[in-house]
C-alpha cells in the first residue's frame, strides 16, 4: 500500500487495495476454527509414524498387544476372519524392537512373537493362523 493510501488520499488503486485487504480481513474471520485438518498437515508424534496390520484367521476374535521392553500396550481387538491395522502408540518409541501378542478370548491359546525391529514409515503385518503356533511376523 503506498504513502498516500496511509495518509488518507483515495486514488483507484488506494481503493481497490483497502478493499482488498478488507475482503481477506472479512474471510479470514469466516474461516471456522473447527475445520476438519486433514491428514498430511497433522502433527505426528514418536510413535505414530509406523503400522501394525493384524490378520486374523482364527474362528475366534482375539486381543493384541504390543510389547517393548516393560511396556506393554494393548492395540485392540481383531474380529474372526478378518484384517485390522493399527498405529503404532505415541508410547512406543520408534525405532523399537516391537514384540507382539495375541490371545483369543475364546479359549487360553495365545502366541507371542519374537521381537522385530520397526523404524519409521514401516508397516508389520501379523498373520494370527487359526493354529497360534504358526503365527507369523513379517516386515512389509
Amino acid at each position: 500500500m503506498s504513502k498516500s493510501c496511509i495518509l488518507g488520499r483515495a486514488s483507484a488503486k488506494c481503493r481497490s487495495s483497502l478493499i482488498m485487504m478488507f475482503a481477506s480481513a472479512v474471510m479470514s474471520s469466516c474461516a471456522s476454527s473447527r475445520a476438519p485438518v486433514t491428514r498430511r498437515f497433522q502433527a505426528t508424534g514418536p510413535g505414530s509414524i509406523a503400522t501394525i496390520t493384524v490378520d486374523n484367521r482364527r474362528l475366534t476374535d482375539i486381543s493384541v498387544y504390543a510389547l517393548v521392553g516393560s511396556t506393554h500396550v494393548r492395540l485392540g481387538a481383531v474380529e474372526t476372519l478378518s484384517r485390522r491395522t493399527f498405529t503404532v502408540p505415541r508410547m512406543i518409541p520408534i525405532p523399537s524392537d516391537i514384540e507382539l501378542f495375541a490371545t483369543a478370548r475364546a479359549d487360553d491359546e495365545n502366541y507371542s512373537s519374537l521381537p522385530i525391529a520397526v523404524g519409521p514409515g514401516d508397516s508389520i503385518l501379523f498373520i494370527v493362523e487359526h493354529a497360534m503356533k504358526f503365527s507369523m511376523l513379517l516386515k512389509r
